[in-house]
């Protein structure tokens, strides 16, 4: 609908600033002889061909009424310009078939203080009861026929509007050489305007059935230069086939309304003469309110309170537009077998979805039932500083989805903060290399785009069908302090997720169900963080089972090169071999897994818990023997039985007095576990 909507509006502001001054006239003129002028004008013109019934004037009243003002605009070469751009076929620019025809009729239009002077014209006021528009647009594989509409109680004030400008034909200039015209189109300005009600119907290429779209109360007001102040349209009605089924679909919505819709910024910013990186406001805000979808014969609805933009901005492109399509088109029509290169037109699309940014984009209130399926609802879903740079946040809050077969998907939040895009050449750069063959690491790692944070809340999915139940309270990944696109610092936050036991794999589910759990209820926090200053990654990781137990964990690892963040690709075994342990500290503290463990491993070998009991503290020694520290075996051995007897936290702390490089200590461990006891200090307690 909204394509529909802005493709209407896009034409009848267009189509206005033909209709009602297309063609240049002398400054000395009086009113009628101004339109006299514009017809005789349009006889020489190629592009328009004008037409009157008859010029009345009343000098007293100072208004020049036009009846029967007919006017048709032939642009076949804007055809092609428009193919090209569309990208509609791989010929497009030789085109011959293409055209681009609209045709204007007023039966009558009335002219307050008509005049001339100083390259525009203006009057105090102008008022037609009907304008009927017809447009026709040849472009292969267009999704939209020919369009007819009917303007009811058209009015304006202090209209001013710049001449039509003269355009010749210049084939080194397919598409640049309209450029004063879109400029002259849009150097429009009035006080006010308003329309009581717009009637458009479209054909439907190879279709039955037609398009019909209609808005009633239609208000423009402070116009400067084709920025509009606002804009305001009370309610907007559509309806149309369904592509596939043909069943009618129907959308209706209002009010709608826009501050700042600045069209004529829009065009100096992108195709002028001004080069910036600064945005210029594009539009203020938009919005739409009261949205409502309906297919009765798909069995489908939607309504939708709300949709919302704010702060879109625009900047100069880093591709000349006009001059790509130009060479385009010039030549496709020297060599009907010409394909653009792929890198060319990455450059022209990637140039003109930078140009612009986003400031915040949201859509509320979201309702929908689908009659055999689901219905449910979306709080809201939306968008926050999207540019070329990249995207502040995507969120979802409060889906609640309901199926017909008692399915339930709940997602309170889902959110993803400061999204860095990389830049277009790396794309461009990385998009060459890999047609021929593997790129290399630097280019993929210059085309990754960074991440700072995803966070999930009030998660739930239930399948009856499956036995499904699955639920998160909440999740927070966090990725910062990126050198390049490597995060140099990593956290993640598990608050109760929860699992049933009957969804896990079968080996997996029979251990835990021995334990005596229907349902795991789980929860983590984790750190991963480089310090620059000293190359020490310090990580921190702890997870709690409700009904089990607490393991956490603290660690430093030294000896970690800047280098590894900036080319892993070549430095990932040297930082390996040059990282070195420092220091582990861990704690258990036991909440009944202890007990289960116990209970289960003396139902499986048929004795009693104190018999497992027995045994676990008699195999610690055995297991630390090799280590050659009778002390440490003690300890240990005195640590663990104090778990398992009486459920005590146990703690286990490994320093280095000096660094230990990491390979060696590994290999020490399987060569020599004594020299462990020699490198490192070593102790298991049971702290209170």
């Amino acid at each position: 609908m909204l394509r529909f909507w802005l493709a209407g509006h896009a034409m009848v502001r267009a189509l206005g600033g033909i209709a009602l001054g297309g063609l240049a006239a002398s400054p000395a003129a009086a009113d009628p002889a101004i339109v006299e002028q514009w017809v005789a004008r349009a006889a020489q013109s190629a592009v328009i061909d004008l037409t009157v019934d008859d010029i009345g004037h009343d000098p007293q009243a100072d208004r020049t009424t036009v009846t029967g003002l007919s006017i048709e605009l032939s642009l076949d070469e804007m055809a092609r310009v428009v193919g090209a751009m569309v990208g509609a076929s791989e010929d497009v620019g030789t085109g011959p078939d293409g055209a681009v025809t609209y045709r204007l009729r007023f039966p009558a239009i009335a002219f307050d203080g008509l005049a001339a002077g100083d390259g525009y014209l203006s009057a105090d006021a102008v008022e037609a009861d009907v304008l009927l528009v017809d447009a026709e647009i040849d472009v292969e594989d267009a999704d939209i026929g020919p369009t007819s509409a009917i303007y009811e109680g058209l009015s304006i004030t202090d209209l001013r509007w710049a001449q039509w400008p003269e355009v010749s034909a210049d084939p080194d200039r397919p598409a640049s050489q309209f450029l004063p015209l879109l400029r002259a189109l849009t150097d429009v300005s009035f006080a006010q305007m308003s329309i009581n009600q717009v009637i458009a119907r479209s054909a439907i290429p190879d279709r039955d059935g037609e398009v019909v779209q209609r808005l009633d109360g239609i208000g423009l007001s402070d116009a400067a230069g084709g920025d509009i102040g606002r804009l305001t349209v009370e309610a907007y009605a559509m309806s149309a086939p369904d592509e596939e089924s043909g069943e009618p679909v129907a959308v209706a919505a209002g009010p709608i309304s826009a501050t700042d819709y600045n069209y004529g910024t829009m065009i100096d910013v992108m195709f002028g003469d001004t080069n910036t990186d600064d945005y210029a406001t594009a539009v203020g805000a938009f919005s739409i309110a009261d949205m409502r979808v309906s297919a009765p014969g798909e069995g489908f609805s939607l309504r939708i309170d709300a949709i919302a933009a704010n702060d879109i901005g625009v900047r100069s492109p880093q591709t000349d537009i006009l001059s790509y399509l130009d060479a385009l088109i010039v030549a496709g029509r020297a060599d009907p077998d010409f394909e653009p290169e792929a890198e060319a037109l990455i450059r022209l699309v990637g140039g003109i979805y930078g140009a612009f940014r986003l400031g915040e984009f949201e859509v509320s209130g979201i309702v929908f039932d689908t009659d055999d399926e689901a219905s449910g609802l979306l709080a809201a879903y939306g968008l926050r500083d999207l540019s070329a740079a990249g995207l502040g946040s995507a969120y979802l809050r409060g889906l609640d989805v309901r199926g017909k077969d008692g399915e339930h998907i709940r997602y309170d939040q889902f959110e993803v903060n400061e999204i860095g895009f990389p830049a277009l050449e790396a794309l461009i750069a990385l998009g060459m290399a890999s047609e021929d063959g593997e790129p290399p690491a630097e280019l993929v790692l210059a085309a990754l785009p960074t991440l700072g944070r995803i966070i999930n809340a009030g998660v739930r999915v239930r399948v009856p069908e499956q036995d499904t139940d699955f639920a998160l309270d909440g999740s927070v990944f966090e990725m910062s302090d990126h050198i390049g696109p490597i995060p140099t610092r990593l956290a993640l936050t598990v608050d109760r997720l929860q699992v049933n036991v009957a969804d896990l794999e079968p080996q997996m589910r029979e251990a835990i169900e021995g334990l005596g759990y229907d349902q795991l209820v789980m929860s983590a926090d984790m750190l991963a963080r480089w310090e620059a200053a000293t190359g020490d990654v310090h990580l921190e990781a702890a997870a709690e089972l409700a009904e089990g137990g607490r393991l956490a964990l603290e660690g430093l690892i030294g000896g970690v090169p800047r280098l590894i963040f900036e080319k892993p690709d070549q430095t990932a075994a040297m930082a390996l071999l040059g990282a070195t342990f420092k220091r582990l500290d861990a704690r258990f503290d036991d909440a009944s897994i202890v007990e289960r463990g116990v209970a289960l491993a003396a139902a499986e070998q048929d004795v009693s818990p104190e018999a497992i009991r027995a045994q676990l503290s008699a195999i610690v020694p055995v297991m630390l023997a090799e280590l050659g520290d009778a002390e440490l075996a003690a300890k240990a051995s005195a640590a663990i039985g104090q778990l398992v007897d009486n459920g005590t936290p146990v703690a286990l702390s490994i320093v280095a007095p000096s660094p230990v490089p990491i390979v060696a200590l590994g290999m020490s461990m399987r060569s020599n576990p004594a020299s462990i006891v020699e490198a490192l200090e070593i102790d298991v307690t049971n702290p209170q």
